[in-house]
């Protein structure tokens, strides 16, 4: 989700300034009231006219987003996007799955694993787990529809597969990276798309 903003923070303890930040699963509060509140731990979130106040079993948050932002907030803590809305899959969409053990997180959607000459496809899933896994990433262009997307999905902080490596080979094949997300407590997915000619 990624919002931040610099807010005026209220707990029973104090009050500050802080960053907070909306996270895909939290709140995180940094600055000397610093916390991180789940999203599993929040009995109540609610927008009163410019605060966002957020109950715990331990207290109430309150932070001073502004009208527009508390709503945007509360919305997004109550209604989380789901992965395949975060990962843009749509139901007429056509997949192309690769190195998967499991694909449960496509849900009801139905995906190939093989693609022969003239398949296209409008998003390309791989998980690869280190980088050599990518040196055939250019072929992959030709399954992909012209507005289509390869997402790569790859072991969170590893050293055999960095993000930046990840990135650098996108570029190396041609491709823009333009969205990063979690994909699970252990993989990250990037989204890579064709350069905008």
């Amino acid at each position: 989700m990624g919002r931040e903003a610099r807010c005026h923070v209220e707990t029973s303890e104090a009050s500050c300034e802080c960053k907070v930040h909306l996270d895909t699963s939290s709140v995180v509060v940094r600055g000397s009231l610093s916390r991180t509140i789940p999203f599993s731990a929040i009995i109540r979130a609610e927008s009163l006219g410019n605060r966002l106040v957020l109950e715990t079993s331990e207290d109430t948050i309150y932070l001073d987003l502004g009208v527009a932002e508390s709503a945007a907030w509360v919305k997004a803590i109550l209604h989380p996007p789901t992965l395949l809305s975060k990962l843009g899959v749509k139901h007429e969409h056509r997949l192309l799955t690769q190195g998967f053990d499991d694909i449960t997180f496509l849900g009801h959607h139905t995906s190939v694993s093989s693609a022969s000459a003239g398949d296209t496809f409008d998003l390309i899933f791989r998980q690869v787990s280190d980088l050599a896994e990518l040196s055939d990433l250019e072929k992959w262009l030709d399954f992909l529809t012209p507005s289509g997307a390869i997402w790569i999905v790859y072991p969170k902080a590893t050293a055999s597969i960095p993000e930046v490596g990840v990135i650098n080979r996108g570029r190396e094949a041609g491709l823009v990276d333009t969205k990063v997300c979690r994909f699970s407590d252990s993989h990250t997915a990037l989204r890579f798309a064709r350069k905008a000619s």
